[in-house]
């Protein structure tokens, strides 16, 4: 069962969800509910995941030591890339082509870009410190509005 939970921050919710494994999805929007249905909640499960979600939006915290769940999909690239993404340290800017060079996929830098943004954790593997090699933002799934607020965050 996933247990969810909502952070609170200035410019919207944040939507974590959790099983006894560990961290399944941080993400602006509630995932795995049907229509109508209401989302289990079990705070000794989300509580720890929260404050540090929390602390991370009042600039206490700049390190996650969240367990990942088990129950985390994606397919062995997306978790490649996923595992490098959460080595990009705090504050600190990648293009996606330099992700590409750090698991030597120089020439998978689209198929980067798609792992990035299928990202299951939001903020925890820091999808938001990825930019183009212009320097332009690229894109985000939660809209530019939260990639710009988690860099300024993060300075």
């Amino acid at each position: 069962m996933i247990y969810q939970d909502i952070v609170e921050t200035p410019i919207g919710k944040l939507y974590l969800g959790a099983d006894e494994t560990g961290l399944v999805y941080v993400d602006t929007q509630q995932r795995f509910l049907q229509p109508n249905e209401e989302p289990a909640i079990d705070r000794s499960i989300t509580k720890s995941y929260t404050d540090q979600l929390s602390d991370y939006l009042t600039g206490n915290r700049q390190v996650f030591t969240c367990r990942i769940s088990s129950s985390v999909i994606g397919t062995e690239f997306q978790k490649l890339v996923w595992q490098e993404l959460a080595k990009v340290g705090y504050g600190e800017i990648l293009s996606y082509s330099d992700l590409a060079n750090q698991i030597n996929q120089p020439h998978a830098v689209r198929a980067v870009a798609n792992a990035v943004g299928k990202n299951p954790l939001l903020i925890v593997w820091p999808c938001h410190r990825i930019i183009r090699k212009d320097g332009q933002l690229g894109g985000f799934r939660s809209g530019l509005d939260w990639k710009v607020y988690l860099q300024m965050l993060e300075k």
